[in-house]
């Protein structure tokens, strides 16, 4: 009697369809990682509705597949389906989103609001898409070309905009590739194609799987630089400025330089008339933690100077202390002669040029204006009730923000001080030991004729106070002991900090936006070690060598003013971009004050001699394909270094313990079952390799059940049959490998 076959229920006909294709779950991978790029929130949501959909699909054009002439119109129709859904959420989209879809897809996500509609139109146009083309060059006509072109769809969306993959869609993705090839390569059995030699053909899989994995790494992603200043224009700013603003992230009490590394995009952020680039300045940092690689305001940094509520702010031009000094010298002569200043004189000065700029300002909520840092005077913005200066030179919005459509007008002392010889010449006699006791002494020199100038130097005296936190590199031994070799034979603090600066530019540091630190990296390992970063590893080593050097310094962010623009509309020639965000030092001068200065390597050295992310995986594709050889290796050579390790160790065994070991030795090499008798055993043996070891499986059971001793020829004995069953198996396997090279 035969028993009637179960019927297989709906659901299980489900189940078996969908874990039963593999292209299927191939094609919900390549879709949510897409939408990770619009939505990583509704990555899983949308995972499941492209399940269900591909299943769907996948039921249709299997119907289309066997009914050819219906099915073309089938096909048209299910295309325009999706066509028109993605049309009408264009349609919802634009009438809640200020721009079009066009627009909003050519621009960067990060820079945008989320639009939902404008997101559903982006997953159905590239479901419909991605599900036709996998099914027809997978079911229909396989094509490993076309589905590769498939494959790398997702990392060319990350690639053009500069942004990272998550390393588990890189994973399943190249797996659910090759997953893919496999199946339609014919490794797997069904009624047309009988497979002769499976373990051949999956180790042929292994080899390929090791290959792409490590073509996978060694191939660098596309990557696309597209000036998008046009589009960004078009957008309206109060979309998506509190967006840049929080990226960038230039405005916090702590930095570790980051968003240098994570955010190059285009942007816009200010425009700006001037008669040349210039570095701006919106935060400072004076306390540097070696632990965690980052820098943290101190009160240095955010003490108010003066509010205004009318006035422009106003800071002291460059040279502004000598001009002080001298006054104090020529009028108090006492003080003159206590600190050797009797031929000290203001006419051998040459006061630097003050120059003037405007930036207009695109975004909505800022609270430092980047102002540029050698600030002699900034009008007080028209829609600011309240202005204040930070002792640091920064201008704070004190209560509320500056606001899209702001104008900031500056004055600055242009950065040629050094280029006068006679400049120079008088600030180095203000390096000296009682700097501070003579800043102090001139102020009280000249208070009763020049109360103001008497009050500024009293000012400068003051942040004297800061200077141990300024001047604080955490007693680093390494760094003190460079410091000291770098400046060796130079007394003036600007040349040492000129020397500390052209250090980096002389001994092979490299700029190289890509590059990523390893875990727990700080100064001492960028500057010792890796010698590679961007402007945050560079501007804060020159600060750490500077206090090592004696001179106090302090490290700054903002923009680099130097990338040119015409906007007819405003006047204006110059455009600061997101990707613009730099930072640098500043360290005290003494006699002249704060200057700014640029340690950081051109980019351009990067392209040049740095290593990026491409060059990283590169590097991965490589231990790869040499993990793949050593293991391959290991595999061809582990039958024969067992077999020697056996025969040394047998020795040390004797009786029952030596037999039992010989005869565990050979069923393992056969994949013979320990629930056999040791004479079936020894049958099965002589069938599977050809050896008759009915000696050794008598001497077993003497052994083992009868308690017999075994001689040392007996033992021998048992041994040669062992290696007799050894030999045979690799002559079989040569034999097999050679029947397999000739059927190819």
């Amino acid at each position: 009697m035969v028993k009637a076959e179960k019927k297989e229920t709906p659901i299980k006909n489900l189940i078996n369809y969908l874990f039963g294709d593999v292209v299927i779950w191939y094609i919900v991978l390549i879709m949510m990682s897409i939408m990770y790029h619009y939505r990583s929130s509704l990555t899983f949501v949308y995972g499941l509705a492209a399940l269900i959909i591909t299943v769907v699909c996948f039921k249709i054009f299997d119907y289309i597949a066997r009914h050819k002439f219906i099915g073309s119109g089938a096909y048209i129709a299910v295309f325009m389906l999706f066509m028109a859904a993605a049309r009408y959420c264009i349609g919802q989209g634009a009438q809640e989103y200020p721009i079009s879809f066009g627009i909003w897809f050519l621009t960067p996500q990060d820079a945008l609001d989320y639009s939902r509609w404008y997101t559903m139109a982006m997953f159905l146009l590239f479901m419909i898409f991605t599900v036709s083309v996998v099914y027809y060059f997978t079911k229909i006509r396989y094509r490993v070309f076309m589905n590769f072109l498939i494959f790398i769809i997702p990392f060319a969306l990350y690639g053009k905009e500069y942004e990272k993959m998550p390393t588990i869609y890189i994973i399943l993705l190249a797996v659910g590739y090759v997953a893919v090839m496999i199946k339609f390569r014919q490794i797997t059995e069904n009624e047309k194609t009988v497979i002769l030699r499976k373990s051949t053909l999956w180790k042929s899989a292994a080899v390929f799987i090791v290959i792409f994995a490590s073509a996978a790494s060694i191939v660098p992603k596309p990557e696309i630089e597209a000036d998008r200043t046009i589009l960004e224009q078009m957008i309206s700013a109060d979309q998506f400025t509190d967006r840049l603003m929080e990226a960038l992230g230039v405005f916090r009490d702590t930095s570790t330089g980051e968003q240098f590394r994570s955010f190059n995009d285009e942007s816009i952020l200010y425009f700006g008339r001037s008669g040349e680039p210039l570095r701006l300045k919106t935060t400072t940092f004076s306390t540097y933690n070696y632990e965690n690689d980052g820098w943290e305001i101190s009160d240095a940094d955010k003490r108010f100077r003066y509010t205004s509520e009318e006035k422009p702010i106003t800071s002291p031009e460059t040279g502004r202390i000598l001009k002080a000094v001298a006054q104090a010298a020529e009028k108090d002569a006492y003080f003159a002669e206590k600190y050797g200043l009797k031929y000290f004189s203001a006419d051998n000065l040459t006061e630097p040029a003050t120059k003037k700029t405007e930036l207009y300002c695109l975004l909505d909520g800022t609270t430092f204006a980047p102002v540029p840092t050698s600030l002699v005077k900034m009008d007080k913005p028209q829609n600011t009730d309240e202005i204040a200066l930070i002792r640091s030179g920064l201008v704070y919005c004190v209560d509320d923000r500056f606001r899209y459509g702001e104008t900031f007008s500056f004055e600055y002392s242009s950065d040629d001080f050094f280029n006068y010889p006679e400049n120079k010449a008088i600030a180095d006699l203000m390096c000296r030991d009682d700097y501070y006791d003579l800043i102090y002494d001139a102020a009280i020199a000249i208070n009763s004729e020049e109360p103001d100038l008497s009050e500024f130097l009293i000012e400068n005296w003051r942040d004297s106070l800061d200077s141990d936190v300024q001047l604080d590199y955490g007693k680093n031994a390494k760094i003190y002991n460079l410091a000291c070799e770098i400046t060796k034979g130079l007394d003036s603090d600007y040349e040492k900090a000129i020397a500390i600066e052209k250090y980096f530019t002389e001994n092979n540091y490299v700029y190289d936006l890509n590059y990523q630190k390893d875990k727990g990296d700080n100064a001492e390992d960028f500057i010792f070690s890796s010698k590679r970063g961007v402007c945050y590893e560079f501007a804060t080593a020159m600060v750490l060598l500077s206090r090592a050097a004696g001179i106090p310094a302090r490290y700054c962010e903002g923009y680099n003013m130097y990338e040119p623009y015409d906007n007819d509309r405003l006047g204006t020639n110059f455009v600061i971009k997101t990707k613009s965000a730099h930072g640098f030092p500043e360290l005290y001068i003494r006699g002249v004050g704060w200057m700014s200065f640029e340690p950081t390597v051109a980019s351009s050295e990067s392209m040049k001699n740095g290593a990026s992310t491409t060059s990283s995986l590169a590097f991965a594709g490589i231990l790869v394909i040499a993990a793949a050889l050593i293991f391959l290796l290991a595999v061809k050579l582990f039958p024969t270094i067992s077999h020697k390790f056996f025969l040394m160790r047998i020795k040390k065994f004797t009786g029952e313990e030596y037999i039992v070991r010989i005869m565990k030795r050979i069923c393992l090499l056969l994949k013979i079952s320990s629930v056999n008798t040791s004479h079936e055993t020894a049958e099965l043996i002589k069938e599977k390799c050809g050896v008759n070891i009915e000696f050794t499986a008598e001497l077993f059971d003497r052994t083992v059940y009868g308690g017999t001793a075994l001689s040392e020829t007996e033992m021998e004995a048992a041994l040669n049959d062992y290696i007799a069953v050894y030999r045979a198996i690799q002559e079989s396997k040569k034999r097999k490998n050679k029947r397999t090279g000739e059927l190819n």
